[in-house]
């Protein structure tokens, strides 16, 4: 995996990302975590997102997903600082209008659409929404079960930080919403067939 960014606006999140993980997160974890992080989440997110390509080659004999795609850059540490932020703070309110609250409970969901819609209108490469997806759920995993922390316990059982509750809509829970995502992600990694997956258990 290539730390590398060939999209500037990417980059520029990256770096803010970043400076982000220093003011919010690291008085809470302290450094060593936050490298541990760091660490954890890249590489198990470029493995994963290359096991997907494999996949999916094996799946439609297409040697474009071996050679024309490229996993680098930070996506899934994108993902990441969401789900950090969400433990944290999940009930903070971004945005009040008369439309509802925005709170970091909903941010995940909102940046894995957007980096869908991204990927759509050509702004990013096509790992980037597969990483970001993989970050959520490596990252999730991580602070659920591994994170040490300092009273000696690990992870964050709290009923808040239920993998349900990191996707804060209700429609995300349907059997219908699962299988437009893994569909999505088939065709936005240029599939060339259509695959049929159960996803029945996953809800």
């Amino acid at each position: 995996m290539l730390y590398l960014q060939v999209h500037c606006w990417v980059l520029v999140c990256d770096v803010a990302v970043v400076f982000l993980y220093g003011k919010l997160l690291e008085p809470l974890w302290g450094t060593l975590e936050m490298i541990i992080f760091f660490i954890v989440v890249n590489l198990t997110v470029a493995v994963l997102t290359t096991c997907t390509y494999l996949f999916l080659y094996l799946v439609t004999q297409d040697t474009d997903f071996l050679f024309d795609n490229y996993v680098h850059g930070m996506a899934g540490y994108l993902a990441g600082f969401s789900i950090a932020v969400k433990q944290a703070m999940p009930d903070h309110v971004l945005i009040s209008s008369p439309f509802g609250k925005l709170r970091n409970l909903h941010i995940p969901l909102l940046l894995l659409v957007a980096a869908v819609v991204a990927r759509i209108i050509g702004a990013v490469d096509p790992p980037f929404p597969i990483m970001f997806a993989w970050g959520l759920f490596t990252s999730w995993v991580y602070l659920r079960f591994y994170q040490r922390h300092s009273s000696g316990s690990c992870g964050d059982m709290a009923d808040n930080f239920g993998l349900a509750r990191c996707v804060a809509c209700k429609l995300c829970h349907t059997p219908f919403f699962t299988k437009c995502c893994i569909f999505s992600v088939l065709r936005l990694a240029h599939a060339n067939a259509v695959v049929l997956v159960n996803v029945d258990f996953l809800m």
